[in-house]
């Protein structure tokens, strides 16, 4: 799945794996690690697609203004 750009610096993205003795997880973020808020993974999901649609479904208008709708 094709993730959209970063919501709030409008960078690329990509999906970061963790493996752990809990399994594998997943986690859509923003390549710009040092100077992006989103470039550390936040949430982690069971699968890349999970990490990818909730990546994807976020509003960039709302990540940009830091309201909460």
């Amino acid at each position: 799945m094709e993730l959209k750009e970063c919501p709030f610096c409008g960078g690329k993205a990509h999906v970061a794996e963790n493996v752990s003795v809990y399994g594998t997880m997943f986690a859509a973020c923003c390549d710009d690690v040092e100077g992006c808020p989103a470039g550390t993974p936040g949430n982690w999901w069971k699968s890349e697609e999970e990490a990818a649609g909730k990546w994807n479904t976020r509003s960039a208008q709302v990540a940009r203004n830091g309201d909460s709708e």
